[in-house]
């Protein structure tokens, strides 16, 4: 057998392998669903992120009671303020690996968009691509205001520790916690947001794709 006859078979075993492959809009789903699949425990920590910021809240109107009194429960309250916000940035952290993986799987579906035939079943895959990169974004920006509170609450509960302060610092500090938490608000509706715009751009998908799913939307 010479190299083309070999070059030949190697051709037609290639293009037999891509005829009975995965078609590019079931290797998509399977995308979809293993990145959704990867973001599984996020209702729970985001439920654990907001008891925990109850607890915050409670925990500083203790801090404020027991400083107006003088009393020696302020140190204490502190060490717990203190405590509960270190809590939260580790929430924060598993947050922010689930979705860095789950981004990561979803860059798998470039290519297989690509080999999508349909022109409006295509469209509709960017759009699920796009509305999900946008929501990444969406979450970053949301995680990093998130960040700074907990760096800004940690340089409060400093700064009531150290007698040393003045009234008008830690005015300044209470400020400052109280504008980037506004600023956490506003970005996690943007995230909220972009979630629902996700969700339904693949509810759509699937339909076109006429995957028989329930909707999530």
């Amino acid at each position: 057998m010479n190299r083309l006859d070999r070059l030949i078979i190697i051709v037609t075993i290639i293009a037999l392998l891509t005829g009975c492959g995965t078609k590019p809009e079931d290797e998509l789903y399977r995308v979809f669903e293993s990145a959704a699949k990867k973001e599984k425990n996020m209702f729970e920590t985001t439920q654990k992120l907001q008891t925990l910021e109850v607890k915050s809240k409670q925990l500083y109107e203790e801090i404020l009671i027991a400083g107006q009194e003088n009393s020696e429960n302020a140190k204490e309250y502190l060490t717990r303020a203190i405590k509960n916000t270190k809590e939260r940035e580790k929430v924060l952290q598993e947050e922010n690996k689930m979705l860095d993986t789950a981004y990561q799987r979803m860059q798998d579906t470039h290519k297989s968009i690509e080999y999508l035939e349909e022109a409006q079943l295509k469209k509709q895959a960017k759009v699920v691509s796009k509305a999900y990169a946008d929501r990444y974004q969406a979450f970053r920006a949301m995680q990093s205001s998130y960040k700074k509170v907990l760096e800004a609450e940690l340089v409060l509960y400093e700064k009531l520790q150290n007698t040393n302060e003045t009234l008008k610092q830690i005015s300044i500090q209470v400020k400052r916690v109280n504008e980037l938490y506004v600023d956490v608000g506003a970005k996690k509706e943007a995230f909220n947001m972009y979630t629902k715009q996700y969700n339904e751009a693949k509810a759509a998908f699937y339909r076109m794709a006429k995957f028989e799913i329930e909707s999530n939307v």
